[in-house]
């Protein structure tokens, strides 16, 4: 069948072993594989890794030194849940064809909330909840973010992000505003993205320094405005020297 069953690298040995439904990955040291060979028995190994799928070839469980984590998933192939050998469970709550609505973290009896998630009509993600924080999105009508505002739970804004995009859907500017910036200066920072007629970066502009980029014709990147790339080998570029073979 073409599958890998073994390696070797100067300190140890790898074992795969495959099974219907399953595969087992076990590795020893070289030493304890080469006696263990000698011996005519099995070899000790230092760690031992099993993966299990349903008839469907999705994994359902994984054991290795912590123990074992189970997976369960939905009838569209979504995963819906994962437990791990503490007994814990991360739960997702989905609608329709796979839409996240909320992560629960669930233990002893108690169920907690990690996350809610709220959707428009086209299910994109409006809002977002995480703890004490929650975060709103904004669209434009071609379905291109235009704001990120993060609010803490007395709704006042920790931070947010506006972004703006050309016809071509390229980001040309975004606008940073934080509260709590570590100088007064950083609570406003605008970053700013130039292109040419193909698509590729020429210019960006940030709060502290100004980058400029340049390409040939066949799209390769160059330290000046028309240095070619001879055979699409770049040799050098902002002080770093390339070799090929």
């Amino acid at each position: 069948l073409g599958r890998l069953t073994a390696r070797e690298t100067a300190d140890h040995r790898t074992e795969y072993r495959h099974n219907t439904l399953s595969l087992e990955i076990r590795r020893a040291t070289r030493a304890e594989w080469r006696n263990a060979l000698l011996e005519e028995r099995e070899p000790h190994w230092d760690a031992v890794l099993i993966f299990t799928r349903n008839a469907a070839g999705e994994l359902v469980s994984e054991e290795n030194h912590g123990g074992k984590f189970e997976y369960e998933y939905d009838a569209l192939g979504n995963l819906s849940s994962t437990r791990f050998p503490d007994g814990r469970e991360l739960a997702s709550l989905r609608y329709g064809t796979g839409h996240l609505l909320e992560m629960q973290l669930r233990h002893g009896g108690a169920t907690h909330t990690l996350a809610a998630y709220g959707r428009d009509r086209l299910h994109r993600e409006i809002f977002r909840s995480q703890g004490a924080l929650s975060q709103e999105t904004h669209y434009d009508t071609a379905g291109r973010v235009t704001q990120r505002t993060v609010l803490d739970a007395r709704r006042e804004l920790v931070f947010e992000r506006r972004y703006r995009w050309d016809r071509t859907d390229q980001i040309v500017q975004q606008i940073h505003t934080d509260a709590t910036p570590a100088t007064p200066g950083e609570k406003y920072s605008q970053y700013l993205w130039g292109y040419d007629a193909a698509g590729q970066v020429t210019r960006v502009v940030g709060p502290q320094k100004e980058e400029r980029f340049f390409w040939d014709a066949a799209g390769n990147r160059t330290e000046e405005h028309r240095n070619p790339v001879w055979h699409n080998l770049l040799l050098r570029l902002d002080g770093l020297k390339l070799d090929y073979d």
